[in-house]
C-alpha cells in the first residue's frame, strides 16, 4: 500500500480513486497540524483520509479549532476525537527488551532475510532502540511486565527500524528484529489464532476485516478505515507516522498498551500491518503496512 506520490493521478481506495489534490492536501494539512502549535494548543493527534474525505484527529476536546482550521480549508472538515494514543509495547506470544526500560509487547510472525536467516518480528519500542537497547541486548519471553526472567531469554535485538523522534520527521515503521538463540524452537503459528500467516497483503482497500493477537487484548477484530498520519508519543520524545492503517473495532477495543509488535491480519490471514499504536478510548489502533515494514527492515514474511 502506497499513498506517499502527491503527482499520482490518484491511488485506489475501496474501488474508487482518490484523486491526487485530496491526497495532497491530506499531506499539506498532516504538515501543517502535526507542527509543535497545533500539536499542543490544539491536541491534534493525526490527520486521516478516507473514501469520504479528510479527518481531523484530536486528544481531547479542542475549543477553537474548526475556526482555526478555516483559513486552511475550502470546508469544514469532521473532527473525531480519539483520546490519547499509546504506543502500545504481547502476537499472540509476550516479547520484551531484557536491558534498557525492559518494555513488554509482542512477538508478531517470523520473518527471514534474504540470506534465508529467520528473525523473529516485533517493534522497536517493545525490544529495540526506543525501548532503550542497543544492539545485541537481550530479548525475554515472556517480557518483564509478564513474569519474564532472564532464564526467560530466547534472543538478541538484532536490528530496528531508526525511528526519528521528530514531528517533522516522515517515519514510515516502527519495527524491530529478534535475532533467535535457537531459530528451529518457534513456530510459524501465532498464539490464539492457530495458523501461521498464508502470505502478505500489500494492497488494502477501505473496508477490510482485519484482525490480530496481542499479549493484552487477545484477540480482536476491526476494520481498515484511515489512512492516517499522526504524532507518537515515546518516552524518549515524539516521532511523527506517515501513511499508517488506521483499524476502528467498531464499539471494542481493538489494542491496548502491550499489543505493539502483533501483526495485523486480513481475513485471508495475510499479513497486512505492524501494530504499534492505538487510541483504545476511541477502538482506533495503527499498523505500519507490511510493505514498508519489508522494505525498511530487509525481510518477508515466512
Amino acid at each position: 500500500m502506497s499513498f506517499r506520490d502527491e503527482e499520482a493521478p490518484g491511488e485506489p481506495l475501496d474501488g474508487r480513486v482518490v484523486p491526487s489534490a485530496s491526497y495532497a492536501l491530506y499531506r499539506r494539512l498532516g504538515h501543517a497540524l502535526l507542527s509543535s502549535h497545533w500539536y499542543a494548543e490544539y491536541s491534534v493527534v493525526g490527520v486521516a483520509i478516507s473514501p469520504e474525505g479528510l479527518t481531523v484527529l484530536v486528544e481531547r476536546e479542542a475549543f477553537g479549532l474548526e475556526e482555526a482550521l478555516r483559513p486552511l480549508l475550502s470546508e469544514p472538515v469532521p473532527i473525531r476525537l480519539v483520546g490519547p494514543i499509546e504506543s502500545v509495547a504481547a502476537g499472540g506470544s509476550s516479547v520484551g527488551a531484557g536491558s534498557g526500560r525492559q518494555t513488554s509487547g509482542t512477538l508478531g510472525c517470523l520473518v527471514e532475510d534474504a540470506n534465508k536467516m529467520r528473525f523473529g518480528l516485533s517493534c522497536d519500542h517493545v525490544v529495540g532502540t526506543l525501548a532503550g537497547q542497543s544492539h545485541g541486548d537481550p530479548v525475554w519471553a515472556p517480557g518483564k511486565a509478564h513474569g519474564g526472567t532472564a532464564a526467560s531469554k530466547i534472543g538478541t535485538f538484532a536490528r530496528g527500524s531508526n525511528v526519528v523522534l521528530s514531528t517533522g520527521a516522515t517515519n514510515t515503521v516502527d519495527g524491530a528484529l529478534i535475532a533467535f538463540d535457537t531459530p528451529s524452537a518457534h513456530s510459524r503459528s501465532i498464539t490464539g489464532i492457530g495458523t501461521a500467516p498464508k502470505g502478505v497483503n500489500r494492497s488494502l482497500a477501505f473496508g477490510d476485516d482485519l484482525w490480530k493477537s496481542g499479549a493484552t487484548t487477545a484477540v480482536t477484530k476491526g476494520t481498515f478505515v484511515y489512512v492516517v498520519t499522526l504524532n507518537i508519543p515515546y518516552a524518549a520524545g515524539t516521532a511523527r507516522f506517515v501513511d499508517q492503517i488506521g483499524i476502528d473495532g467498531s464499539g471494542i477495543v481493538f489494542a491496548r498498551r502491550g499489543d505493539s509488535g502483533a501483526v495485523v491480519l486480513d481475513r485471508h490471514d495475510r499479513v497486512a500491518g505492524l501494530l504499534f499504536a492505538a487510541a483504545p478510548q476511541s477502538f482506533l489502533g495503527f499498523a505500519n503496512p507490511i510493505a514498508d515494514v519489508e522494505k525498511v527492515l530487509g525481510i518477508s514474511v515466512i
